[in-house]
């Protein structure tokens, strides 16, 4: 798990994270991540908006965002596969009785239980990738462009959040 300074990020938090988000941190974080992953997948659309020619900073934070998350399709292909042949597989040579004879189990089987556990320790490291600075003050600058629930709540006053003024 990455350092991460909880106050910085409770600083960008508009009124309305605080409210609806709970008095724990742990609900503020799961309402956070729900920002955070609707303005990526609202930022995947609008790819022109964040040019490298215009917007640098915020282009190199999606990129990186991106390359890690292409790292991780790589990391759960090579860990099936490792996990696969390490677990699944059986040494017959070297045992004629094993505690657990995988022949008997059927390929499908072996091969869904490797699927998933790597899958749920890919899922864990791009959740934990998720939950940045950055990331989120980006999320919040750009919010007014696809979060509906915040729109009907801060329609008719004024915005300031994460430094940048929206009318």
């Amino acid at each position: 798990m990455k350092p991460l300074n909880i106050q910085k990020i409770a600083k960008l938090d508009h009124p309305d994270v605080k409210d609806l988000g709970g008095s724990s941190e742990k609900s503020r974080k799961k309402y956070r991540m729900t920002i955070i992953k609707s303005f990526l997948t609202w930022s995947k659309k609008n790819k022109p908006l964040f040019d490298p020619r215009t917007n640098d900073e915020e282009f190199t934070v999606l990129r990186r965002q991106r390359s890690y998350q292409r790292g991780l399709y790589g990391f759960g292909f090579l860990s099936n596969f490792i996990i696969y042949q390490a677990f699944f597989t059986g040494i017959y040579n070297y045992r004629s009785r094993e505690l657990l004879n995988m022949r008997k189990i059927p390929m499908a089987l072996k091969f869904t239980l490797s699927v998933f556990i790597s899958g749920s320790m890919t899922y864990l490291l791009y959740n934990d990738n998720l939950y940045d600075e950055q990331l989120y003050s980006l999320a919040l600058k750009y919010r007014s462009n696809y979060d509906e629930r915040y729109l009907e709540k801060g329609s008719s006053e004024e915005m300031v959040f994460a430094g940048f003024k929206t009318e």
